[in-house]
């Protein structure tokens, strides 16, 4: 849109908008000529908008200077994003929420640049005028109140009360009592990390703001209208259960069965695999001894083994014309970590270099991760990279042909 921040500042201020409003025009040009710095309201209240303040109670000791100018940093906000709505490149500015203890700084971005691949990644959301929204679970608890009493099952997870208080009768009958109630108390603070991940990275790259909202929280007219960005599986999450029982998805050929129950009632959490699989990808899977089941396979998590099985998808929405990224994982900390790729410039620059990953990217595909149990520490916040098992890309003539590492 703007080759330069500076003609991107003189062409917002010869705006109608901003020429009949000397406070707002006067607000951009201080805050553009103190862009290297934050400013407090007081220092913003005294050099831009008290000269041209109206009215004698602007000299009021009790006059609250600090409201007056968080009305005109609203007010500044609201305009730059209006204007800047439409931008898909070049130099763009908008203003953030104040920093406490600190004050308003502008923020300058460079939008749409070709050698961005997160920007490749994510452009399937930004390229219609739908709001984007992240929808995320929140975990099953049971609570037994006499007892003051609170547990939970990792492969217990699905959405509806009478099914779970089924599923703890058969699994554990000598928890189960009259007492018992299912509850979704807590969301995992991995989904949490990588909302904000998610978030930050398309307001610091896209000027675009991501509604969240928990899963079975959200009405139907909201998600219909939305592109959607989705953390959890299809136990978890019912959005995610929505989405890939529809014809839509007929075409994928990983699913992710995260509240499976073996003859004998033990557990498990498993990748289901449709189809052939060629040599190199069957060596690639082998450290997690796939079974041949009818014309496909399955493998299963293995965390005991320090991995965790994860699936990275996008598709066309069955609601709209949108499109929908899945973050199908079992765990928090696992979306986080695929968060994390997905966010982080160098780590996408590495990988669509080392698999040949066509760019633009594919309308849907869909790609296998084996995740390291633990790797989100607060001493060691970036992964190592996370190299994919399987993979299948689908533009929209048809399923494509599986890629080929490069060697």
């Amino acid at each position: 849109m703007y080759d330069s921040l500076e003609m991107a500042v003189k062409t917002v201020l010869s705006l109608p908008d901003f020429r009949v409003a000397p406070q707002r025009a006067a607000l951009l040009t201080f805050l553009w000529n103190h862009r290297d710095e934050a400013m407090t309201a007081e220092d913003i209240w005294d050099d831009a908008l008290h000269a041209l303040k109206k009215g004698d109670e602007k000299d009021d000791p009790e006059y609250d200077y600090k409201e007056a100018v968080r009305q005109s940093c609203c007010d500044l906000r609201d305009q730059l994003r209006k204007h800047f709505a439409q931008a898909k490149y070049g130099w763009c500015i908008a203003l953030p929420d104040a920093v406490r203890h600190k004050g308003y700084q502008l923020r300058c971005i460079t939008l749409g640049d070709p050698k961005t691949t997160t920007r490749e990644f994510w452009d399937a959301h930004l390229s219609t005028s739908h709001e984007i929204s992240l929808v995320y679970p929140q975990e099953l608890f049971y609570q037994d109140w006499p007892r003051r009493f609170t547990f939970r099952y990792a492969y217990l997870n699905t959405t509806h009360d009478k099914t779970a208080l089924d599923q703890l009768k058969v699994t554990h009958s000598d928890l189960h009592n009259e007492h018992v109630n299912a509850v979704h108390p807590f969301v995992a603070a991995g989904h949490i990390g990588a909302r904000d991940l998610v978030a930050q990275w398309f307001s610091e790259n896209a000027l675009a703001k991501v509604r969240s909202a928990v899963a079975g929280r959200m009405d139907d007219k909201s998600l219909t209208e939305s592109s959607l960005i989705l953390f959890g599986s299809a136990a978890t999450n019912e959005v995610i259960a929505d989405v890939l029982g529809d014809r839509t998805a007929r075409h994928l050929i990983f699913s992710l069965q995260s509240d499976g129950m073996n003859a004998d009632g033990t557990p498990f959490s498993r990748i289901r695999i449709k189809g052939d699989l060629d040599p190199e990808e069957l060596e690639r899977i082998e450290p997690f001894h796939p079974v041949r089941e009818g014309s496909g396979y399955y493998i299963d998590n293995a965390p005991e083994e320090g991995t965790e099985l994860a699936i990275l998808t996008r598709l066309r929405s069955p609601f709209s014309e949108t499109a929908i990224t899945i973050f199908n994982c079992m765990t928090g900390s696992g979306v986080e970590q695929i968060a994390r790729l997905f966010t982080d410039e160098e780590r996408m620059q590495r990988g669509v270099k080392a698999y040949d990953w066509p760019l633009p990217m594919p309308q849907s595909f869909e790609i296998l991760y084996a995740i390291p149990i633990g790797s989100i520490t607060r001493e060691h916040r970036r992964p190592r990279v996370l190299d994919p098992l399987l993979w299948r890309l689908y533009p929209s003539t048809g399923p494509s042909p599986v890629m080929q590492q490069k060697r």
